[in-house]
């Protein structure tokens, strides 16, 4: 599940944290990709991300997000999104094409928004069990934008569940996880239907 605050991401929010995600339920318009082109074939990952961006830097369009749950995104340990080297690789790449060719995108955004990926990668490798590559792509969210620990809730928790689980024998490393998935799903159904 996927709640965001914001309903009509800005071509800055967008380009800091993918916040459309999954293409499953996205509806746009014929006349975005004639402006702004399709998907780049030459990304293995983050091409929904990359077009999204483009579409908005290339257009007069805004995105308008809704406030619903209309699909599920289902993790597995062999999906594309759990290849960490290649989604991160290609992260990379679109992060360089959006510096070369966005003049909004500074060197700061490019390293929040890294920050940002590198820490959905840290919780996807948490998810997964593989607590030493969280801690090692944790070191990375650090590295590009230490204040997001400080000013971004997701950031946070990902970090505090790496502190918690670090001392832990391994057996029990994923009970604070398991702990925090049950907290966020009373939460996500509370706020869902409010």
């Amino acid at each position: 599940m996927l709640i965001t605050q914001i309903k009509e991401p800005t071509l800055i929010d967008l380009v800091v944290r993918n916040c459309i995600h999954t293409s499953s339920s996205a509806i746009v318009r014929k006349d975005c990709f004639l402006q702004a082109g399709l998907f780049d074939e030459r990304l293995r990952a983050c091409e929904d991300y990359e077009m999204w961006v483009r579409i908005l830097h290339k257009t007069h369009y805004k995105a308008r997000l809704i406030p619903y749950v209309l699909t599920g995104y289902r993790v597995r340990s062999n999906s594309l999104s759990m290849n960490f080297d290649l989604f991160l690789r290609h992260a990379h790449i679109v992060m360089e094409k959006f510096e070369n060719t966005i003049p909004e995108v500074t060197k700061n955004l490019k390293n929040r928004a890294l920050a940002e990926i590198y820490r959905a990668s840290s919780r996807k490798a948490l998810s997964a069990g593989d607590l030493d590559l969280a801690r090692k792509l944790m070191k990375e969210v650090l590295r590009h934008c230490p204040a997001i620990i400080f000013r971004d809730l997701k950031a946070f928790g990902t970090f505090s569940l790496i502190i918690l689980e670090t001392p832990l024998p391994p057996r029990w490393r994923q009970v604070p996880y398991k702990f925090a998935r049950k907290l966020m799903k009373v939460f996500y159904r509370y706020y869902i239907n409010r």
